[in-house]
């Protein structure tokens, strides 16, 4: 799995180890969006469009010898569509495949369970070059959280249960200090437009290092704000009147943060924090999902208890009446 929220990377860290694996030789890795299987009404005509996005993006990325198989649009994908499709395409490839699928949480809760179901089944087959030697998840949720959407009231399945197919989850880091210097200074490399420390400073405090949030500073302070005249520095003042631009204007990325902020399991976490009130250990995982989908900081910037998830300046709820 590598859950993150939105605009945080997780495509293009996705084409880069695709590019990278590829290079190398050993394997036939490929990352497709399987997004438009969103529009299947039941989870065959789901699985034969995510099989139709992986058919399109092998041709797309891949030498012609390690292309997917076609899916012909007019004929009746099976039951368990995405195993034998997944298995036809391991068998014929000349390497063991590493398929990442990209937009999971596109699909529906059936759609989805068929999916976790098909790519277990043929977790064994892998050993013999059967099925893709791995396959990530890539989403805003891990796992344990589509458990408790799919299934809120129910026991654990077992080790039968198709969310037992998880290795291990990488989630994506916050740039730190460095990082946010560094991504700055190739802006002034570039340009010669300087960014003058204190605003430097200011734009990590008010993002924590969120990738989107970084980024989107950054271009309303030199595109929108200053028309990329690159003689003006960025300066402490001018990064604060961007952050309030931000938040007035609630681009769309904020405004799917906002709409996280509605879920119950979020809503309680993000008020504990805000109230700095104590939360019972069976909210754990609650703390872990609010700060998967907001990429919220660390434990070093909360103020209640370790590892819960403290909003960013430019995203903080009391801004914004009626989420919390």
């Amino acid at each position: 799995m590598i859950p993150a929220p939105r605009q945080t990377g997780k495509a293009t860290f996705g084409l880069a180890l695709m590019e990278k694996l590829n290079s190398d030789g050993r394997y036939t890795v490929l990352i497709s969006s399987i997004q438009p299987a969103a529009q299947g009404r039941d989870p065959v005509q789901a699985m034969k469009i995510a099989a139709q996005c992986i058919a399109q993006g092998s041709r797309l990325y891949l030498p012609e010898a390690e292309w997917a198989p076609a899916v012909d649009a007019n004929q009746q994908f099976p039951e368990n569509g995405m195993l034998n499709y997944l298995q036809q395409w391991s068998q014929a490839n000349p390497k063991p495949i590493v398929l990442l699928l990209d937009e999971v949480d596109a699909l529906l809760d059936a759609n989805f369970l068929a999916m976790l179901y098909q790519l277990r089944a043929g977790f064994t087959d892998r050993v013999k070059g059967g099925f893709p030697h791995l396959i990530g998840l890539i989403g805003l949720r891990d796992v344990r959280d589509y458990t408790i959407r799919v299934r809120p009231d129910a026991q654990s399945l077992g080790t039968g249960s198709p969310f037992n197919i998880k290795a291990k989850s990488f989630f994506m880091d916050r740039f730190d200090h460095d990082e946010i210097v560094s991504l700055l200074l190739q802006h002034t490399q570039a340009t010669g437009q300087v960014f003058e420390p204190p605003a430097m400073a200011a734009i990590e405090h008010l993002t924590q290092g969120q990738a989107w949030l970084v980024n989107a500073l950054a271009y309303e302070l030199v595109t929108e704000m200053l028309h990329n005249d690159f003689a003006q520095p960025i300066t402490e003042a001018l990064v604060w009147k961007a952050k309030e631009i931000l938040i007035q204007r609630r681009d769309t990325h904020l405004d799917s943060l906002l709409d996280k902020l509605k879920e119950d399991r979020v809503r309680g976490i993000v008020s504990a924090v805000i109230n700095g009130t104590e939360l019972s250990d069976d909210r754990v995982n609650d703390a872990l999902t609010a700060r998967t989908l907001a990429s919220s900081p660390a434990s070093r910037h909360s103020f209640c208890q370790p590892d819960l998830p403290l909003p960013h300046p430019v995203e903080s709820a009391p801004r914004l009446p009626a989420i919390v």
